[in-house]
């Protein structure tokens, strides 16, 4: 494993210039005196607000030892927090924090019942829905909640709602299949994940992604044909035609522990050590990013705020990215190395110049590579354009719409790079 950190940093060390996570912001926990935090979660809905729910563990002085669970807002600029929710009865529980759009949405099981909250943004609570059983996850899409919970019959059983408008308008029952996790891709797609199975339901039928893989632990979709699962042995895997084949990503990369995709081609892993990596290729290289503490820092997940907010969690504090455009300091880094080509190996373009159509050759280095990214930059390191193909010998893009001048085609992988200049002329 240290070969393979090793590997990283020596190939990835420009990024470390600039892929840097300071300290946001410190979220009080311990609210109540003579309590303990058994279990807490944090989101960010697209205002910045901040949510947080805590399960506190049982109060000291109350005879019949009823537990404490709360559900407090981070007041804007302030350390406080406003008190939305407190339960302190035994057998409450609050769990499945979740944030879509402006709104946080939570769970609340009392006894068997279950009921689904819609935090306002004036505060106020909203009872979406309640229902007997257990539920197992939610996901949403811009029109509609879709939830699956198992009910509590002799016999159980799996369901998937759909609510639009806060009204139930779908329900199906899940034959032979225990889901723990739902991922929504739009209206009509949804992937379930269980311990083995990955499985695709939309309104006409049901179809199995994949099934039989060992220890599975994580998944994530964001389109129909993109997707990326993690096993419990830290193995990393990608497919591009929705499951019909998976390739292995970063070879022996048994340090894996969480990962955290924002969309298809750009997301993060931890590590077994808590070091976190980027990619934005598809997971064809990745990038060590460092954290500005004095702590040793526990990452607990990754919030994808929006296109140029992202916020990690660690123990009770957010930290954010140090540079919110990390583009503009890769591209100068890039700049710096097209000042000195002799660093890197070149490509075979032609015509050069070209007023339309350029062709490049490969190198077989990226043969192991399902998905090869070329990039192209303009004579000042701005970024202008990425192009993404599966491995061929040549391959030609339309460089037609970019105006006369010097630019650069840049490949690479983590322990290679390519680069070449050609001239656009009209």
């Amino acid at each position: 494993m240290k070969k393979i950190l090793i590997f990283l940093l020596i190939g990835l060390y420009p990024s470390l210039m600039f892929s840097q996570w300071i300290h946001y912001k410190n979220i009080p926990i311990n609210f109540y005196e003579n309590t303990n935090v058994i279990k807490f979660d944090i989101e960010v809905n697209s205002l910045k607000d901040i949510c947080v729910y805590s399960n506190l563990g049982n109060l000291i002085n109350d005879p019949k030892g009823n537990r404490i669970c709360v559900v407090n807002k981070i007041i804007e600029n302030q350390v406080e927090l406003e008190s939305i929710l407190k339960l302190t009865e035994n057998g409450n529980s609050i769990f499945h924090l979740k944030t879509f759009s402006s709104n946080f949405f939570f769970i609340v099981r009392n006894r068997g019942w279950n009921v689904l909250y819609r935090l306002e943004k004036d505060n106020s609570l909203h009872k979406i829905c309640y229902f007997s059983g257990n539920t197992i996850d939610y996901s949403f899409t811009n029109e509609s909640i879709f939830l699956i919970y198992k009910t509590e019959e002799r016999i159980p059983k799996t369901l998937l709602f759909e609510l639009k408008n806060d009204n139930i308008i779908r329900k199906d029952t899940l034959q032979k299949f225990s889901p723990n996790k739902i991922c929504s891709l739009n209206d009509s797609i949804n992937i379930l994940i269980s311990d083995s199975k990955i499985v695709k339901i939309s309104k006409t039928n049901t179809s199995i992604i994949d099934e039989n893989i060992n220890n599975l632990k994580d998944v994530s979709f964001k389109s129909e044909k993109i997707g990326y699962y993690l096993n419990s042995n830290g193995e990393l895997y990608r497919t591009m035609d929705f499951g019909k084949s998976w390739v292995k990503l970063l070879t022996n990369s048994s340090f894996c522990e969480k990962i955290f995709f924002k969309s298809d081609s750009s997301g993060y892993f931890i590590d077994d050590k808590n070091n976190i990596y980027f990619t934005e290729n598809y997971g064809n290289s990745w990038k060590i990013e460092t954290i500005e503490s004095t702590e040793n820092v526990v990452i607990d997940k990754i919030i994808f705020l929006d296109e140029s907010t992202t916020y990690l969690l660690s123990k009770n504090s957010l930290f954010t990215k140090s540079c919110q455009n990390p583009k503009t300091n890769m591209n100068n880094d890039i700049q710096t190395n097209y000042n000195n080509l002799s660093l890197t190996q070149s490509l075979l373009l032609y015509p050069n110049p070209t007023n339309k159509l350029l062709n490049i050759q490969i190198p077989e280095d990226f043969s192991n590579l399902d998905i090869i990214t070329i990039s192209l930059f303009n004579n000042i390191g701005e970024i202008q354009k990425e192009y993404f193909f599966s491995y061929q010998n040549f391959v030609s893009i339309d460089v037609s719409n970019f105006p006369n001048g010097i630019y650069y085609i840049e490949i690479k992988k983590l322990d290679k790079k390519y680069t070449s200049k050609f001239v656009i002329s009209k």
